[in-house]
């Protein structure tokens, strides 16, 4: 951590950490953002990670640190079939208590504020919310790059109110796009409020 004059964490005693999580963090350096989460996280963790990352002569570092590729149509057709079933798997680990990371924003870019999310952490939590009498929560997380590149300067890790799976179903699961569109929405806001630059500004 010498890369950091200092390293604060903040409201981790809003999650129940005895409850299976979705960890969803803002995605500005492809590898840092997993290793400060993961290390200050009080639970062990799976983390989803673009396929891209995969297939160097160092993907024993990504195994070693629980991370699991996910293959979008730009990989092909045929690795999609690969991704439902990592997804399947993910469901199934969720259900028996245990916890991951998702980046909602799909890839890493050396942006401050917070780009357009993706449904699929939403979607994954309501799914594996059906069959578990387990709580699943999204849990948005801001981290704070006080500098993207340069080091020596502090980093700031916000964990924001969980946002429970079980409320929305119970809620809006009649119509599933709603309460997906619902559930994203909101974990949007959630991460907002965790970042010093929540949008895009001209500066």
């Amino acid at each position: 951590w010498f890369m950091f004059s200092q390293i604060e964490v903040r409201g981790m005693d809003r999650v129940s950490w005895d409850q299976p999580c979705i960890v969803s963090p803002n995605h500005q350096n492809a590898f840092l953002d997993a290793l400060l989460v993961g290390v200050f996280a009080p639970v062990k963790l799976t983390f989803l990670s673009r396929a891209s990352a995969f297939g160097s002569p160092f993907d024993w570092v990504l195994d070693a640190l629980h991370m699991v590729p996910i293959y979008r149509r730009r990989d092909g057709f045929d690795k999609l079939q690969e991704t439902r079933d990592v997804l399947a798997e993910q469901r199934k680990q969720l259900r028996a208590g245990r916890s991951l990371v998702m980046f909602s924003e799909a890839e890493h870019a050396h942006t401050y504020y917070l780009r357009s999310l993706s449904r699929g952490s939403a979607r994954l939590a309501l799914n594996a919310q059906d069959g578990t009498d387990r709580t699943i929560q999204l849990v948005p997380v801001g981290i704070n790059y006080y500098h993207l590149c340069r080091p020596g300067f502090k980093v700031s890790i916000v964990f924001g109110e969980p946002l429970r799976a079980d409320e929305y179903r119970e809620r809006d699961w009649d119509n599933e796009a709603v309460c997906v569109n619902e559930l994203r929405d909101d974990l949007t806001t959630g991460m907002k409020d965790c970042l010093l630059v929540p949008d895009k500004t001209d500066d």
